[in-house]
């Protein structure tokens, strides 16, 4: 029941939003009945609401700052998500998003603390985070094939975990070095390209 609460959610959410935001409604049924929005449903990812939440921040960035700032601070459940969101908004000075986003990020912990308890944290640096790790360091696992990442497929090809992770630091460097100068230089473009160039 849980499962498809959760599921139901992802959907509507995801369709909702990107019905309103997208400029080509038509890319909308694609995009749920792709591969990979498929893979999200049955392992019950967050990835259809994350993306809304995602869209949603850039459609808002100029006319609504506060609540895009609030959605970005939103994004720390999955901090890889959200990694580029502060070079994005230093370089191209939207400071009240960024101000928003940063209040919400750091209300996060607390909140989620009081809801739910301190015990969540502590299960959360404890428990998730070497879970985490031994994902990481062992691609036969079962997260391999869902991380499309360039450090997994080095690991997948061989790499150690030494130079897959020092391969991923030099690409993330390169990607936030065109984000910047993207949104520093070239912030008059088309705004659909300048999403498009900070999602790949």
């Amino acid at each position: 029941a849980a499962l498809t609460c959760w599921t139901i959610l992802g959907l509507v959410t995801f369709v909702a939003v990107a019905n309103r935001e997208l400029v080509d409604r038509r890319l909308v049924l694609p995009i749920v009945l792709s591969p990979a929005a498929f893979l999200c449903l049955v392992a019950g990812q967050s990835s259809l609401i994350t993306t809304a939440m995602m869209i949603a921040a850039f459609a808002c960035l100029d006319r609504r700052p506060v609540l895009a700032g609030a959605l970005i601070g939103l994004l720390t459940v999955k901090p890889q998500l959200g990694i580029l969101f502060p070079v994005m908004l230093v370089a191209s000075e939207r400071w009240r998003v960024f101000t928003a986003a940063t209040v919400t990020a750091l209300a996060v912990p607390p909140i989620t603390a009081l809801v739910f308890g301190p015990k969540v944290w502590a299960d959360f640096v404890f428990k998730g985070i070497p879970t985490q790790n031994l994902v990481l360091r062992d691609p036969g696992l079962l997260g391999a094939p869902f991380m499309p990442t360039v450090f997994m497929n080095a690991r997948q090809a061989g790499a150690s975990y030494e130079t897959a992770m020092a391969i991923q630091a030099a690409v993330a460097l390169l990607g936030a070095s065109a984000v910047a100068y993207a949104y520093r230089y070239r912030r008059q473009h088309d705004p659909q390209l300048l999403m498009a160039l900070f999602f790949a």
